[in-house]
């Protein structure tokens, strides 16, 4: 069954009686548009470091949390330690689960925090490790520290962090 209506879309449902599942597939067209940066922005610029800034309490108070969620689960569980050298501590929580304290990582974090507290954007650019760290961080946090923040929502500054993963930082452009 195709229908195709006034919106372009186009929606497609296929039975499969015989594996008992149904199939749903809709497709649908946006035409290319352009829009002056000022209809869609007004006089405020789009720039990461205004989006950071706007969010960097948030950023610095979730690394925090991470941080010390990592130590306290690491102290639970120094009594059940398989692996321990320069890179990581391997350990096995009560559950069964084995679990690694990663020494690189924590140390990212920790520089991701005093980069978010020196809030210089423009001198100093930000580690990808750092990034990774803190949108680990970020999936944590309760869900009314995800309130916009300066104008910015979560959704924007997670979009903005995972585009810094596929980017070198040092060549990240998000303004005009």
């Amino acid at each position: 069954m195709k229908q195709i209506n006034s919106t372009n879309l186009v929606s497609e449902a296929k039975v499969f009686a015989e594996n008992k599942y149904a199939e749903f597939t809709t497709l649908f067209r946006i035409p290319f548009k352009e829009t002056p940066y000022e209809e869609v922005y007004g006089n405020r610029k789009y720039v990461w470091q205004d989006l950071l800034g706007s969010w960097s309490e948030v950023c610095i108070l979730a690394l925090n949390m991470r941080m010390d969620s990592c130590v306290s689960m690491l102290f639970r569980n120094k009594d059940n330690v398989l692996i321990a050298n320069e890179c990581q501590v391997v350990f096995r929580k009560s559950n069964g689960q084995i679990h690694a304290f990663n020494h690189p990582s924590f140390n990212a974090m920790e520089r991701m925090v005093k980069y978010l507290q020196a809030a210089n954007w423009e001198a100093v650019k930000c580690e990808i490790q750092g990034v990774r760290q803190l949108l680990k961080a970020l999936y944590w946090i309760p869900e009314d520290m995800r309130k916009d923040h300066g104008g910015f929502g979560f959704g924007q500054l997670i979009s903005c962090l995972e585009e810094f993963t596929l980017v070198d930082c040092n060549n990240h452009i998000t303004d005009k």
